[in-house]
């Protein structure tokens, strides 16, 4: 049985060795290991057919939410379907993504549902806008560019054949290989989090700096209070030697700072 469930960009895969950990993870990925580590994964399912998938955990209460398109976003939900947190809030004119609202997904057309005669039907009208117009009624990002085809027929029996055909292992580890490699667009959060990590980088630097001051001091100090105690010990030793000998007076010699006496 698998331990970890993985989400990359565009999708997610279970595996039985824990990922690389993050150099500096966020507050919301320390909120979701705070709410789901250890925690019995009870159920799976797509959502309308679309590129979002729902987790449910038991005894949580709560679901997490993925959206594997676009940029994608991360949803906590209850059992209720009630928003609780989100890695990006945002409103859209369909739908909003905000605390305490319920979650809606995007519209999404099912038509891995349909037969050929609907399929097509439904792709012809967008046919004469070009790829990009199909693609986003069908949500299928850059995949109708690579089978594009002049004949709406064509590509309608391209489509059906591509959603039948299983991907390979092959494929699947290109595909996540690829998205591993890709470098995501800066969120906001991410912004000021490296802004944040800067700045401590640069506190930390001229703590380092301030702490190299204060020990080249302390050994100054040391050196000094060495010379010291060592004056003082030689000073107790003459007054000795002074006192045996009944001497009532005592010539002091100077002492430069290497201990050598004064001329």
């Amino acid at each position: 049985m698998a331990r970890y469930l993985i989400l990359r960009p565009g999708g997610f895969y279970f595996s039985n060795y824990a990922p690389a950990p993050s150099p500096g993870p966020d507050s919301f990925c320390m909120l979701l290991r705070k709410l789901f580590s250890n925690r019995w994964l009870e159920g799976i399912e797509q959502v309308n057919g679309d590129r979002i998938i729902r987790l449910r955990f038991r005894e949580t209460g709560l679901c997490l939410v993925a959206e594997l398109f676009g940029r994608g976003n991360l949803v906590v939900t209850d059992s209720a379907g009630i928003i609780q947190h989100a890695l990006v809030f945002r409103s859209w004119r369909s739908r909003d993504i905000r605390k305490g609202l319920a979650y809606v997904p995007p519209a999404f057309t099912d038509w891995l549902s349909m037969d050929r005669e609907q399929l097509l039907q439904l792709v012809t009208p967008a046919h004469s806008q070009g790829p990009a117009e199909v693609s986003r009624l069908l949500g299928l990002g850059k995949v109708v560019e690579q089978v594009w085809d002049s004949d709406p027929a064509k590509l309608v029996d391209l489509l059906l054949k591509l959603a039948s055909t299983p991907l390979t292992m092959a494929e699947v580890e290109e595909t996540f290989k690829a998205s591993d490699s890709t470098e995501l667009p800066p969120t906001p959060a991410g912004e000021a989090h490296a802004s944040q990590l800067k700045a401590l980088e640069t506190s930390l630097a001229e703590s380092r700096a301030t702490i190299q001051a204060y020990r080249r001091e302390a050994e100054f100090l040391r050196a000094t209070a060495s010379q010291i105690f060592m004056h003082l010990q030689e000073t107790d030793r003459r007054l000795a030697e002074a006192r045996a000998e009944g001497k009532k007076k005592l010539k002091v010699t100077p002492h430069n700072s290497s201990g050598e006496a004064q001329k």
